[in-house]
């Protein structure tokens, strides 16, 4: 396993990802470099620094996260390429930006990889998506697999495209999942049920299906339809939702998150 890594950009997913490293008492030490020094707070253990420039020490990792926004990666790429060992994996949290451009930053041989994964890497439940350059060789991605299944379940993908659609899918899928679950608490609320008691049913309901549909041996249609009496309550209430071109809305929602990664890709 992976013993040396550096974090650069320290937002909200690399805390998930810090959070689940320190919970999972994997011994790793991890440099985290962000230019806001408030988020020196982070690095509360012995094995883990804080730094708001990249320095030399960034020299000694064997994985490089970036975790930045994607129009900040031109100035990361440029800090890392002073400091960095060529036998380090560059690996690229950002959503959009393409090896190839990160790579007119690095060097043509740079190690790199696009990874994706998402908020649910904090409590060890994440679907994470690898691909890597032709000069990240086998060993290394079987590298990055085992580093990332910490966070959950890692998959390797055939071709870069494939990372721009899994960060549309499943990147964004837990707002999008949230989304309506922010919906369904409306929906009490106006049944009359208070603040606290609609999000504690939701949580509850979203909580308990998800759990039902982990275990049972069935398709996700058969469970449906588990709960469908014809001409029934429910049966109701999914009739109105195919009405309403439900799936279709979904369809061209998640449409609009893909163009935006290969928009991403284009500007750079």
């Amino acid at each position: 396993m992976v013993k040396n890594i550096a974090i650069i950009g320290t937002g909200n997913l690399a805390q998930s990802l810090l959070y689940r490293l320190e919970s999972s008492k994997i011994k790793v030490r991890i440099r985290l470099y962000d230019k806001d020094t408030r988020k020196k707070s982070l690095a509360k253990k012995s094995t883990i620094t804080y730094s708001n420039i990249i320095d030399k020490d960034l020299a000694k990792s064997e994985f490089i996260i970036i975790a930045v926004k994607p129009n900040q990666y031109k100035d990361v790429c440029r800090d890392i390429k002073r400091f960095y060992s060529k036998s380090s994996v560059v690996i690229s949290l950002m959503a959009g930006v393409k090896i190839a451009n990160l790579k007119k930053e690095l060097n043509s041989e740079a190690l790199i990889s696009r990874v994706m994964t998402n908020i649910n890497s904090k409590y060890g439940n994440a679907s994470t998506f690898i691909f890597s350059n032709k000069f990240c060789k086998a060993g290394k991605t079987a590298l990055i697999k085992r580093f990332f299944n910490i966070f959950g379940t890692s998959y390797i993908l055939k071709n870069e495209n494939q990372i721009d659609k899994v960060t549309a899918l499943t990147g964004s899928g837990p707002a999008y999942f949230i989304h309506f679950l922010e919906g369904m608490i409306e929906v009490f609320k106006k049944f009359g049920f208070s603040e606290n008691e609609a999000k504690s049913y939701v949580k509850e309901l979203f909580y308990g299906t998800a759990i039902t549909c982990m275990n049972e041996n069935k398709s996700f249609k058969e469970i449906k339809n588990s709960v469908i009496s014809k001409g029934g309550t429910t049966d109701a209430a999914l009739k109105a939702l195919d009405v309403l071109k439900f799936k279709s809305i979904l369809i061209k929602s998640i449409r609009e998150a893909y163009n935006k990664a290969q928009q991403l890709g284009k500007n750079k």
